[in-house]
């Protein structure tokens, strides 16, 4: 999909499901009880970086959360634990 825009859905404004790993360029969905609901393990949530999620009572519903990746610098070191 290129551009997506969902306003008002009673319950997920995108609902991903079955194995479809879907990619969106940009768009909005708000106005939703849940923005994106995710039933499915292979879920890349940069695929929808794209799209602005506001309004809705809950943004994402999945079954796991996505990891964010460390930042660029990298954690600093933390001393050794002494007992």
């Amino acid at each position: 999909m290129d551009r997506v825009e969902i306003a008002g859905a009673p319950l997920c404004g995108v609902h991903l499901a079955g194995g479809v790993v879907e990619s969106v360029g940009i768009g909005d969905v708000s106005g939703a009880e849940i923005g994106l609901c995710v039933d499915q393990d292979d879920f890349a949530v940069d695929a929808w970086s794209g799209v602005r999620f506001y309004g809705n009572a809950t943004n994402l519903d999945s079954r796991a959360l996505p990891v964010p990746e460390p930042p660029a610098t990298g954690a600093p070191e933390l001393p050794p634990v002494q007992d």
